[in-house]
């Protein structure tokens, strides 16, 4: 059994979201008026 379809699957969808959390991160700091936390995507999906 080979894991590549699971790890492109991934890959794709880390490619899709990456972008889109980012505009939802940058989107709250604003309204908040607090610092910016950056968090590695490692993070993000431990």
């Amino acid at each position: 059994m080979t894991t590549l379809p699971l790890f492109c699957d991934v890959d794709d969808f880390c490619q899709a979201f990456a972008p889109l959390w980012q505009q939802v991160l940058l989107g709250k700091n604003k309204t908040r008026g607090k610092a910016v936390v950056y968090q590695s995507k490692a993070e993000m999906f431990r």
